[in-house]
């Protein structure tokens, strides 16, 4: 059970001798024996003249610490249209507005670095926070995250990333290159190195062919955005993987859709976890159920209803029949929760969206258990009806009138790493900010969660379940006291759905021994 309290002035709910044998037995008979006795006596009297080791001398040894280097992480920056929206320019990256940021450490003050942007030079960058190791070696915690709240001719929504570590393989499971879908894959290179990325697209087709995305350059310190419909056009299912070699470097997804021409949501997401056989999503969030299912009947609405996202790579398959059976449970992050699961058998090398049954509004955790190593998303919707039509009709789909939306936002939410350190998360500013928890180890949780300002709380998640804990936006929290757990966190407001998983913390190096002779 939860260990009630304040967390931020928020409540948190619920949850709730054989060898002698041998030796003897190789000596033999008496005779063998003598002999063998006398050998070991003209042994034992040659080794006087042999200079013997010093009993307890032993080898040297010296401590080495290795020097602690600085921890990175990269915020994507600004939302990115490509061009104008009178349509000039349509090959340059243009950056619309700018995000809010937040960060933070638990020792030190972390620098914050602008990256060259892509596109035009007068863009707004992406962000570079640096920590650095204090004058005894050690270094602290840290994270950061930024949101924005875009409201454009072209581009309404409301998006929020975490600012992650680099990499040099990632994969971005979402996004969209049918009609009125906009997938811009955001590459930053943070390091003093040159880096030359590749890019492999799958959907629906299998793996596509895209040798444009072979040997892409990113300069150091620099970003630059590549179109996915550039790539491969007409995919409702993409999955984008994005190998590196030289320096790393960090990949986002931006998605925006425009039906017709009523602006549909924006979304910026960091990658899922490599391909794995165990797969947990938290805080997915289901807003507005009935709202979503009325206008899914719309056309081009159609991808407003919730969907699991996965692939199996083909590499993984390896065999000739690819068919590969899978479990998705749903765990309510509610107290006294119980649990729903589904079996499919999907195709690998291919992209499956399968749609969500119909759930509650709140938030659930997600779980993928598959034959072979896979990655996954959620998407879900949110939207809000006008009360009524211009000619005075309902406008939620009664008198045979099509519902009229007068808000949405969507978003696609991650599988998440495993963390077994303690971490620190930054919640940049946002409505409903929620921090969710999800417990997938055979035993209880004991988590900590400290504000860095204001009251804490500590909490107690049994094997199997997950939590949404209320948090206040623009705040950081430190975690502790867990050996096993997934994070995220998650927005909804009005016209707003966005969310972003926690990455574990790189851990410091600690002193060895080196033995010297």
């Amino acid at each position: 059970m939860t260990d009630s309290g304040e967390l931020d002035q928020s409540t948190i709910p619920g949850v709730h001798s054989p060898l002698a044998g041998k030796v003897l037995g190789l000596i033999g008979g008496t005779a063998l024996g003598l002999v063998a006795i006398g050998a070991i006596g003209v042994l034992i009297a040659g080794s006087a003249l042999i200079p013997m080791p010093v009993v307890g001398s032993g080898l040297g040894s010296k401590v080495v610490t290795p020097v602690a280097t600085d921890r990175l992480r990269v915020c994507p920056g600004p939302i990115v249209r490509l061009g104008e929206v009178s349509g000039e320019d349509a090959n340059v990256a243009i950056t619309v507005g700018s995000p809010e940021l937040i960060r933070d450490s638990t020792i030190g003050k972390v620098e914050e670095e602008s990256l060259r942007p892509a596109g035009n030079a007068s863009n707004i960058p992406a962000k570079l926070l640096r920590l650095k190791p204090q004058a005894s070696g050690e270094i602290g915690l840290v994270s950061g995250s930024q949101s924005q709240l875009a409201s454009e001719p072209d581009l309404v929504g409301f998006a929020a990333a975490s600012c992650v570590k680099q990499s040099s393989d990632t994969w971005l499971v979402g996004g969209a290159t049918t009609t009125g879908r906009t997938s811009l894959l955001l590459l930053t290179n943070p390091s003093s190195v040159d880096s030359e990325v590749s890019v492999e697209v799958y959907s629906e087709r299998g793996l596509e062919d895209v040798s444009s995305g072979n040997q892409i350059l990113v300069p150091a310190g620099s970003q630059e955005v590549l179109s996915i419909a550039g790539l491969a056009s007409g995919l409702a299912s993409p999955v984008v993987h994005v190998s590196s070699e030289g320096g790393r470097v960090t990949a986002q997804l931006q998605e925006s859709i425009v039906r017709t021409l009523t602006p549909g949501g924006v979304d910026v997401f960091t990658g899922s976890v490599a391909p794995s056989t165990s797969l947990v999503i938290p805080g997915v969030v289901i807003a507005d159920p009935e709202a979503v299912e009325s206008m899914s009947g719309v056309p081009d609405f159609e991808d407003l209803a919730g969907i699991l996202r996965i692939l199996i790579p083909e590499s993984s398959a390896g065999q000739a029949d690819s068919t590969v059976k899978m479990v998705v449970s749903a765990i309510p992050e509610t107290e006294d929760s119980t649990p729903s699961s589904a079996t499919f058998s999907i195709e690998a090398g291919k992209v499956t969206d399968l749609p969500l049954a119909t759930f509650a509004p709140g938030s659930y955790t997600f779980t993928v258990k598959t034959d072979l190593p896979a990655v996954a998303a959620v998407r879900t919707s949110t939207v809000t009806l006008e009360d009524s039509a211009a000619d005075g009709s309902a406008a939620d789909g009664t008198d045979d009138q099509p519902p009229v939306a007068a808000a949405l936002d969507f978003a696609w939410f991650a599988a998440a790493p495993e963390l077994t350190e303690d971490t620190l998360i930054s919640v940049a500013p946002g409505p409903g900010a929620m921090l969710h928890l999800a417990n997938t180890g055979s035993d209880s949780a004991v988590v900590t969660i400290d504000a860095r300002e204001g009251a804490g709380n500590t909490l107690t998640i049994p094997a199997g379940a997950a939590i949404a804990v209320p948090v206040t936006d623009g705040m950081s929290y430190a975690l502790a006291g867990y050996s096993k757990l997934r994070a995220s966190v998650s927005y909804q407001g009005n016209g707003a759905l966005a969310g972003f998983v926690i990455q574990s913390q790189s851990r410091q190096s600690n002193s060895v021994s080196v033995y010297l002779g």
